[in-house]
């Protein structure tokens, strides 16, 4: 994947979730609170998120992690999943470039006629053929 600022190829860190300890510390960090708003968490439901997200290139770290409790975690798993998509797009066309290029056919205009041409003074005329 593309860092969408820098288009640069973004590297995943191998381990994708928080560790049990990691998710310890988060939770004691936040007080037992949302991160986002600032609601308490259930401590049967200890998840830890990403600030940055994972397929975007953020780090497996304590301080890419926040806690979040289930209402926020579904609005920003939501968000999260638009913003890798773009970026998925955004790299594809990078790859590729733009526009569709078949081998061997040329390009279509795209309703310009080819038969008039335009004088430097502004004004159409018929080409000479």
């Amino acid at each position: 994947m593309l860092n969408q600022k820098k288009r640069l190829p973004i590297t995943l860190d191998p381990r994708r979730t928080f560790t049990p300890m990691q998710k310890a510390k988060l939770f004691m960090r936040s007080k037992g609170r949302c991160d986002i708003c600032k609601e308490k968490v259930k401590g049967t439901w200890i998840a830890g998120h990403y600030s940055i997200p994972h397929a975007l290139g953020g780090p497996t770290t304590l301080e890419n992690g926040r806690v979040e409790c289930r209402q926020c975690a579904r609005q920003t798993h939501a968000e999260d999943t638009t913003t890798v998509a773009k970026t998925k797009r955004m790299e594809k066309k990078f790859k590729e470039g733009r526009g569709r290029k078949r081998k061997g056919e040329k390009l279509k205009s795209r309703g310009f006629d080819r038969r008039w041409k335009r004088k430097l003074n502004g004004k159409a005329e018929l080409r000479d053929e």
